[in-house]
């Protein structure tokens, strides 16, 4: 991968980050005190877990990377993969918490936005990544 390609998936990385949080924080500032209770009580440890889980698959990817370098693209699209599905059940589960919470509809539409920014960026950088590996 070039210097540039990094930069590129850099900045990506960031806007998706920073997008998916202003669009989350301004939803969460639409709430009233009651609701953002139960929601951060609901969500608290889930979201805790989901990044040492997080963590823990990118620190198998890297150690993995550098222990099997033969099996680099193959680990990569795994990778890919793994949180790729990862990303998917989290996203059912979270709306199927917020359902049972009782989160206004304008907020569960913020969150899918919120999510989308988040999985749209982090698709681009799917997208480098298999290119470079290929071409």
């Amino acid at each position: 991968m070039t210097n540039s390609t990094e930069i590129i998936i850099f900045l990506v990385v960031v806007v998706a980050v920073v997008a998916s949080r202003m669009i989350s924080s301004s939803a969460t500032q639409k709430l009233d005190d009651e609701m953002k209770l139960k929601i951060f009580n609901g969500f608290s440890k889930r979201n805790n877990y989901f990044m040492i889980v997080i963590l823990a698959v990118i620190f198998a990817f890297f150690i993995s990377t550098k222990y099997l370098p033969e099996y680099g693209s193959v680990l990569t699209l795994a990778y890919i993969g793994v949180l790729t599905a990862y990303f998917i059940i989290k996203l059912f589960l979270n709306f199927r918490k917020l359902k049972e919470i009782g989160a206004p509809a304008d907020y569960v539409r913020s969150i899918a936005l919120s999510w989308a920014a988040f999985v749209i960026g982090f698709g681009v950088i799917a997208v480098i990544v298999v290119v470079q590996m290929t071409g």
